[in-house]
C-alpha cells in the first residue's frame, strides 16, 4: 500500500488515540514502506523500546515479525525480540547492534537504554570481534555506569586485539572515579605495542590525581623521550595540565618547550598546562604576560585566558595587555576585552569605550561587559554606552543594559534609552522597501526592525529568507534573528535555515540554529542539520545548538548535559537564563539539572534567580518560593 509523506505519523497517532496494542504497533510499522514513524518521533509507544526499535532498520522484516508474533507477549515483548535476534545470522545480529549504537544519539531517557545493556554485555561475551567492538562501542555511548559493566569490560584491557583494548579502556575511564584500584590496570598500556592504546593509556592517567606518585614519572618521562613522537609529548602535556599538580621539573620542561621547540601545536599544549598548573599561585604571571607579543596568534590567545583567570592578581600585566588589545587579530582583542573586566583597573576604560566600535561583534560585546565588571570606575563609559543602546545587536543590547545597571547608572536613562531604540517610525510596508535597497546601513536596520512586532506578512518572509543570503554579514544576522522571534509563522524559512548552519558568520550560524528551535519543527532535515553542525562549533556556540535540539526533543539525552553545563557560563547571563528556562520546559527529563539548577538560585542574576526558581518548579512540580524570586 502506498503512503503520501506524512501518512505513517498521521496513521500512528490514530493508532494511539484508539489504545491500540503493541502487536498492531509493529504490524503497521514493519510494513510501512518509509521510516517517517522513527523512535524520536514516537517516544512512547506502549512497550516498544530503542531495544525494539532498531530491529525496524533491518531486513528481513517479515521473518522477524513473524518470529516475534509467534513468541512475545506484550509484557515480556523486550526480552523476546532479543532472544530472536540472537537466532538471526551473525551478520544480522552485528547490524542489528550497530543501529543500536546510532540510536542512542536519539534517545531522550535513560530507562530506554538501560533495557538494551543486557543485551549488549551479552554481546561483549560473543565469539566474534566485530560484534565484541560494536557492543563496547555502543556501551560507551550509553553513557551508562552500572556496576555490572565495569567487570565485563575490565578482560578486554587484555584483548590481543589492540582495538578491542583501545575501545574498552576508553569505555572503562568513565569508572574511573568509582574505581580508583583501574589505575593498576591501566599503568601497564603506557608501554602498549598499539599506538592507540598506548596514547589513551597516557591520556587517561590523569583521571588519577591520588596515584600521582605512580603517575608523575611515568608522564614526566614521555614528556622529556618523546621528542621523536610530538604527539605522545603532546598528550603527556595536557595529561599534566589536567593534574594540576605542579613541580618545579614540570613546570621548567613545560616552559622550555614553549621557548625552544618548532612545534606550534606542541607550544600551545604546553601553554595551556601551565595556565593550569599556575592557578593557585602567581609564579608564571609575568612567563604569561610576555607571551601576549608571541609569534603564534593561539598562544596569544591562551595566555590572555591565563591572565583572565588570575583576576586582579594579574594587574603587573595591564600595559602588556592594553598594548595587545590592539592587536589586529579579532580572537585577541575577543579574549582581552573580558581578561581586561576582571582585572577591573580603570586604565583600561578609554581603550574599552573605544572597543565598543570595533569591526568584530564579539570584540564590542566583550568590552560592553568588561566595563561592567570594573564597575563604578567605568562612570565615563555610560554616556557611549546609553548611545549605544540603539546598535541593532541584540547580544550586544544585554551586556550593555547589565554593565550600566553594574556601573551604576541612572535607571530611567537606561529606560528611556531602550524605549527609543524600540520606537520604529517606519511603517512595515516602508521597512520591506528599505530591505531592498542598496544601502547595507539600510538593510541592516530593516532586517532588525522587522523583528518587532505581532506577526509576519508572507511577503516580510519572502524578503527576509532573500536577505538570509545578503552579502553583509549583518543583514543576514539580523535576518535570522527576526524569523527566529516569530515561531511557527517562519516554518516556510526552514530550508534557508538550514543552509544559514553552514554561514562563515558565527552569529548568523547561532541565530539560524535559535530559529530553528522556536519554529518547533522537529523534521529529519531540521534535527540531523543541528546535529552535523554541532561538532563543528566551539563550545560557546555548541549550547545555541543543544537549546534548538532540546526545544525540538531531539536527541535530548546528548544535549542535556551540554546545556546543563550552560548554567555555569562565567561571561554571559542571558547564557545562563536561556539554560535554566530550557531545562524548565523539559520537565522530569531534565532532572538530573536539579543540583545545578538549585545552585544557580544564587547567581548574581536575579534574572537567572528567577529563572531556576521557575525550573525547578517544573521539573519537581514544587511551588517556586517567593524568595527565590528576589
Amino acid at each position: 500500500m502506498k503512503h503520501k509523506p506524512g501518512e505513517e505519523w498521521q496513521e500512528v497517532q490514530a493508532l494511539r488515540r484508539k489504545g491500540a496494542s503493541a502487536r498492531e504497533f509493529w504490524e503497521f510499522l514493519f510494513r510501512s514502506p518509509a521510516h517517517l514513524c522513527r523512535y524520536q518521533q514516537a517516544p512512547s509507544i506502549g512497550s516498544v523500546t530503542v531495544g525494539m526499535w532498531q530491529l525496524f532498520l533491518k531486513p528481513p522484516w517479515e521473518t522477524f515479525f513473524a518470529r516475534w508474533e509467534a513468541n512475545a507477549t506484550e509484557t515480556s515483548a523486550e526480552t523476546s525480540c532479543w532472544e530472536i535476534l540472537k537466532t538471526f545470522p551473525e551478520q544480522l545480529y552485528r547490524e542489528a547492534l550497530i543501529h543500536l549504537h546510532e540510536l542512542f544519539d536519539t534517545v531522550s531517557e535513560e530507562q530506554e537504554i538501560q533495557c538494551c545493556i543486557p543485551a549488549l554485555l551479552e554481546a561483549v561475551q560473543n565469539s566474534t570481534l566485530l560484534v565484541q567492538i560494536v557492543a563496547v562501542q555502543a556501551l560507551r555511548e550509553s553513557q551508562n555506569h552500572s556496576p555490572e559493566i565495569y567487570p565485563q569490560l575490565l578482560p578486554l584491557l587484555k584483548s590481543p586485539d589492540g582495538t578491542l583494548r583501545h575501545l574498552a579502556l576508553r569505555a572503562l575511564e568513565a569508572f574511573a572515579p568509582q574505581y580508583p584500584s583501574l589505575i593498576t590496570e591501566i599503568l601497564p598500556l603506557v608501554r602498549d605495542p598499539n599506538t592507540q592504546v598506548r596514547e589513551e593509556a597516557i591520556q587517561a592517567l590523569s583521571l588519577f590525581p591520588k596515584a600521582s606518585e605512580q603517575v608523575l614519572p611515568i608522564l614526566q618521562k614521555n614528556l622529556e623521550q618523546g621528542i621523536d613522537y610530538p604527539y605522545l609529548q603532546s598528550i603527556a602535556v595536557l595529561a599534566l595540565g589536567n593534574l594540576k599538580i605542579a613541580t618545579p621539573a614540570i613546570i621548567s620542561h613545560l616552559k622550555l618547550i614553549v621557548q625552544g621547540t618548532f612545534n606550534q601545536a606542541l607550544r600551545r599544549d604546553a601553554v595551556y598546562a601551565l595556565e593550569k598548573l599556575d592557578q593557585k599561585s602567581n609564579a608564571l604571571l609575568l612567563f604569561f604576560r610576555d607571551l601576549l607579543n608571541d609569534s603564534d596568534l593561539e598562544v596569544r590567545r591562551y595566555a590572555a585566558m591565563a591572565l583572565r583567570k588570575k583576576g586582579t592578581s594579574s594587574t603587573p600585566a595591564i600595559p602588556a595587555l592594553l598594548n595587545a588589545f590592539q592587536d589586529p587579530e579579532d580572537e585577541i582583542r575577543r579574549e582581552i576585552a573580558p581578561t581586561l573586566g576582571k582585572i577591573k583597573d580603570k586604565r583600561a576604560v578609554p581603550l574599552l569605550i573605544k572597543a565598543l566600535d570595533d569591526t568584530n561583534a564579539i570584540v564590542r560585546r566583550n568590552a560592553a561587559k568588561a566595563l561592567g565588571y570594573i564597575g563604578k570606575e567605568s562612570i565615563d563609559a555610560v554616556p557611549e554606552l546609553l548611545r549605544k543602546i540603539a546598535d541593532t545587536d541584540e547580544y550586544f543590547l544585554m551586556n550593555i543594559v547589565e554593565s550600566l545597571q553594574r556601573i551604576g547608572a541612572d535607571p530611567s536613562q537606561i529606560k528611556s534609552a531602550i524605549n527609543t531604540r524600540q520606537h520604529i517610525p517606519e511603517t512595515r510596508d516602508q521597512l520591506t522597501v528599505l530591505l531592498k535597497n542598496s544601502n547595507p546601513e539600510l538593510r541592516i536596520y530593516a532586517s532588525w526592525a522587522l523583528g518587532y512586532g505581532n506577526a509576519l506578512t508572507e511577503k516580510e518572509i519572502s524578503l527576509l529568507i532573500t536577505a538570509l543570503i545578503d552579502e553583509h554579514r549583518y543583514v543576514r544576522r539580523n535576518a535570522t534573528w527576526t524569523l527566529g522571534n516569530f515561531g511557527s509563522q517562519a516554518k516556510s524559512a526552514i530550508p534557508a535555515l538550514i543552509a544559514q548552519l553552514n554561514d562563515e558568520n558565527i552569529d548568523v550560524l547561532r541565530n539560524a540554529a535559535r530559529a530553528l528551535g522556536n519554529i518547533g519543527d522537529p523534521r529529519e532535515e531540521v534535527t540531523s542539520a543541528l546535529w552535523n553542525i554541532h561538532y563543528q562549533v566551539d563550545k560557546h556556540f555548541r549550547f545555541w545548538i543543544a537549546i534548538a535540539l532540546c526545544k525540538l526533543k531531539n536527541r535530548l539525552f546528548r544535549m542535556i548535559p551540554t546545556v546543563q553545563d550552560a548554567l555555569e557560563d562565567e561571561d554571559y547571563y542571558y547564557v545562563r537564563k536561556n539554560a535554566a528556562e530550557v531545562l524548565g520546559s523539559l520537565g522530569k527529563l531534565a532532572r538530573k539539572a536539579v543540583p545545578q539548577l538549585q545552585k544557580a538560585l544564587q547567581d548574581s542574576s536575579p534574572e537567572v534567580r528567577r529563572q531556576a526558581s521557575l525550573a525547578l518548579a517544573q521539573i519537581t512540580g514544587e511551588a517556586p518560593k517567593r524568595s527565590e524570586f528576589l
